[in-house]
């Protein structure tokens, strides 16, 4: 039996999409309610809170119908239940749960098509932007931020939704909130990965944003997420977001190479990907991939004490 230090140890690994639908699809099958099958029903249920099921008990149905395909989930963006779920996360009597419900329902839906992130990313509650709801939720920590941030990191991967999103920002990227974002997601790595990618869907290919988010200590968060993460995909993704850096501002170049031993941790953990693109790097390594083997795992603690 796992102790309790080897249980906190050990990374939260997100479900796929196969294993969401089935968790769905028990609770579905399991659920004695008699709408649970008629959408504009639970979504009514949803909305106002009453009804014959609780708040919740409709959200988790409704979340279930979203991953029966293209027709669960036409049918439950033709219910208005995005606005819905907009109005609960912005809502001070919702609940931790029905905070939670409700991203996951977004984010379902955007991750299934296109169409759907932009009506997400255009929906708002009362005077309140799509943008503004979630990074509130993610400021005052109402709900895990898991779905919060892997809600953001799918509108930002579309551009159009993307360019919505730093509309909506005016100008004011909170860039500090996704630096601690990422130092406080050691033990979630889905929580880092979807920071990482959401940070590089911002800063590719716009050097204005790459320099802002560099200077606001970006970089150093990336750093010493991919020399402590146990997550070899967090780790990767790190990568990712640190390479979209360097190719976008030549000053995160420069930047980079400013930590102590900042380089070094680059190369050994990171293999070549980010190689060419260092100040000053020549050195060659053996593996060709973006993930660190096993054995470099020893390590990370090690490197993590040269960026703090």
């Amino acid at each position: 039996m796992a102790t309790k230090q080897q249980a906190a140890a050990t990374p939260v690994k997100p479900l796929s999409i196969a294993e969401q639908a089935l968790q769905h699809s028990v609770y579905f099958d399991a659920s004695t309610c008699e709408i649970k099958g008629d959408v504009v029903q639970l979504a009514a249920a949803w909305r106002s809170g009453h009804g014959p099921v609780s708040k919740q008990e409709a959200g988790l149905l409704l979340w279930h119908h979203c991953h029966r395909g293209e027709d669960g989930q036409t049918e439950v963006a033709a219910a208005g239940v995005v606005n819905s779920c907009l109005a609960t996360l912005n809502s001070q009597d919702a609940t931790t749960a029905d905070k939670s419900i409700a991203a996951g329902i977004l984010l379902t839906l955007c991750q299934a098509d296109d169409k759907h992130k932009q009506a997400v990313v255009r929906a708002k509650a009362g005077p309140d932007s799509c943008c503004q709801v979630l990074h509130a939720c993610l400021a005052c920590r109402e709900c895990s931020p898991r779905h919060v941030v892997a809600l953001l990191a799918s509108l930002a991967s579309h551009p159009t939704s993307r360019a919505v999103l730093l509309k909506a920002l005016q100008g004011a990227v909170p860039w500090p909130m996704y630096c601690q974002l990422l130092a406080s997601s050691s033990k979630d790595h889905a929580t880092a990965i979807s920071t990482a990618d959401f940070v590089r869907s911002l800063v590719a290919g716009h050097e204005a944003l790459a320099v802002e988010a560099a200077a606001a200590g970006l970089l150093q968060a990336l750093l010493g997420c991919a020399a402590s993460h146990k997550s070899a995909a967090a780790v990767a993704a790190a990568a990712a977001c640190l390479q979209a850096f360097c190719e976008a501002s030549p000053d995160s170049r420069a930047k980079l190479g400013e930590g102590p031993g900042a380089i070094q941790i680059l190369v050994d953990l990171l293999g070549p990907l980010l190689q060419p693109l260092l100040p000053g790097s020549s050195r060659s390594t053996s593996t060709s991939s973006s993930h660190p083997h096993p054995q470099q795992q020893q390590r990370w603690q090690h490197s993590h004490s040269l960026l703090t």
